[in-house]
């Protein structure tokens, strides 16, 4: 008799016990804020949380760290989260740092020519065009506005900010913005002198959300993109050989895997693809560390006015300066070949930049996004002369190199990947 009733206990007992865990399925977390002693996280819908990445909630942006816990008080890269975790936009920091109407910080340039930068460009509204184009950390957003990149453009492209897709805003985990240069640069090649000098007959185009190039007549090109799906394995293994035959030729996997994509692109549209220049590539490569060490975007000239993302810092062997959206120092561009390498030919820059880091497929997706980049990268119009190009992408920016002529210091070849060469 014992021995069923100690049965029977152990059966109520496990009876009990599945009961309570049913109960406990059945009641899964609530979606929105939650709190125990460590912090603040945050429950979706699907029951998971954000981690290691920036979240919109209420219209306002909050970081949460590797473990999902809100940050607060403290600076994420360029950007500040306040005490009750919303990041600051268009104020002072405790540290006394001022930030954006985006959140993103306003360093002060290494440079000694700079000094007055901070001074100049405190307030947002000395620098409408710019912040259009900076909407803050936002990319899980579908709208325009969202996408995070600054790319500034060619030596004809208008520097107008770029990112009017959304290739940005389809990841939680890209971060903050990055910038669009905003005035991408009207300065096409003349269709009779490629030297680099500036069509007379081009006028600024001022708009913010689209990157014209306009040749030398003056006319404006807005060729279609084109997406092209890559699920073909037989193209995925050339792009793996020529990939890995680049990095043996000391180029780095994201130099490698974006020249390919651009050729890609091009191929897509029966093109013929780029050769790989040596000596371009030393430009943009380059141009990719004095961006990051000096910040030469933020120079002004000695009219006042804020360079783009084509700007060069003092230091190095080179005529550095800001260059500006009406093209009044267009030869800091034109030049650098010449200055940097044995290149004798003008150089055609188009570059990107996103504060958490850029990567190939994000750089030429925003790229194609823009007409004045796409004509740039596909030869269009006054652009057909182009035949060889320079890569450099590293961390925040990108900066690519076009041009025409015969590069005396070679090319990064690949045996079987057939190409052009000026």
């Amino acid at each position: 008799m014992s021995l069923s009733k100690k049965i029977l206990g152990l059966i109520l007992v496990l009876l009990t016990s599945c009961f309570l865990s049913l109960i406990a399925l059945a009641d899964p977390l609530v979606q929105g804020w939650q709190k125990d002693e460590r912090g603040w996280w945050y429950v979706q819908v699907d029951g998971s949380y954000p981690s290691d990445s920036w979240k919109s909630l209420d219209n306002k942006w909050y970081y949460f760290d590797d473990n999902g816990y809100m940050v607060e008080d403290s600076w994420v890269d360029n950007y500040y989260v306040g005490s009750d975790g919303a990041m600051l936009v268009s104020s002072r920091t405790p540290d006394g740092q001022y930030v954006r109407e985006n959140g993103e910080k306003i360093e002060e340039s290494k440079s000694a020519n700079q000094k007055s930068i901070v001074s100049n460009i405190q307030k947002p509204a000395d620098d409408e065009d710019e912040l259009k184009n900076l909407v803050g950390p936002g990319v899980e957003t579908d709208n325009t506005e969202s996408t995070q990149a600054q790319t500034s453009d060619t030596s004809s492209i208008d520097n107008n900010d770029s990112h009017n897709g959304h290739v940005a805003a389809t990841e939680n985990n890209i971060g903050p913005v990055a910038d669009t240069d905003k005035v991408l640069e009207n300065i096409s090649p003349d269709s009779d002198d490629q030297s680099g000098k500036q069509p007379e007959n081009n006028e600024q185009n001022t708009s913010t959300q689209s990157n014209q190039v306009v040749p030398a007549g003056g006319v404006v090109t807005d060729p279609m993109t084109t997406v092209i799906s890559n699920d073909n394995t037989g193209e995925q293994d050339e792009r793996t050989k020529v990939v890995n035959e680049l990095k043996k030729l000391s180029l780095s996997d994201e130099e490698a895997n974006l020249y390919y994509l651009i050729n890609e692109y091009r191929e897509s549209l029966g093109l013929s693809k780029l050769s790989f220049s040596k000596s371009l590539t030393t430009v943009a490569r380059a141009h990719v560390e004095d961006s990051h060490d000096y910040t030469p975007r933020l120079q002004l000239d000695e009219r006042g006015i804020q360079g783009n993302l084509h700007s060069w810092s003092h230091f190095g062997n080179w005529s550095g300066g800001a260059y500006t959206p009406d093209h009044a120092h267009a030869e800091i561009m034109w030049d650098k070949p010449g200055e940097l390498t044995d290149y004798k030919g003008s150089g055609y820059e188009i570059s990107v930049y996103h504060s958490i880091g850029i990567d190939p497929q994000l750089a030429l997706d925003l790229w194609k996004s823009s007409p004045g980049h796409n004509a740039v990268i596909i030869g269009e119009g006054e652009w057909s002369f182009i035949k060889t190009v320079g890569v450099a992408m590293d961390k925040n920016y990108s900066h690519v190199w076009f041009g025409g002529d015969k590069d005396p210091a070679g090319y990064y070849d690949v045996e079987g990947y057939e190409v052009v060469h000026p």
